[in-house]
């Protein structure tokens, strides 16, 4: 299932009400969320607000690019921050202009070689 967070920030709800529950962290931009894992998180008060109001809004696909059109499999490639589904994407997909959007994205998402990401080693 696409979930596609419109905020400037990620957004992340705890599910299942223990310690051993993960929590859903949805970048901005398009994020693949597995369909058991929305079925718990569609029900949170706060995650419903957003659908409410439009911070979050839900595709029922599966993110399958190969069934879209190559304009929109690029409009949802610009869209996606998510770097393990773009690398997924990119084996799929043999289509050379989505390949290339692809690319193009994975390069603007990767800060250049020597510049911190800010986390701490």
């Amino acid at each position: 299932m696409i979930i596609e967070n419109t905020a400037a920030r990620v957004i992340s709800i705890g599910i299942g009400g223990s310690a051993q529950a993960k929590d859903v962290d949805l970048m901005p931009g398009v994020n693949d969320v597995s369909d058991a894992v929305w079925k718990v998180a569609a029900k949170h008060p706060a995650i419903v607000g957003m659908l409410k109001d439009g911070v979050l809004r839900v595709d029922e696909s599966k993110a399958d690019l190969a069934e879209m059109t190559a304009a929109e499999a690029i409009k949802l490639v610009a869209k996606t921050f998510d770097r393990a589904l773009l690398e997924l994407w990119g084996e799929m997909d043999k289509r050379t202009s989505v390949v290339s959007a692809i690319q193009d994205q994975l390069k603007a998402i990767t800060p250049p070689s020597g510049e911190s990401t800010g986390a701490q080693s």
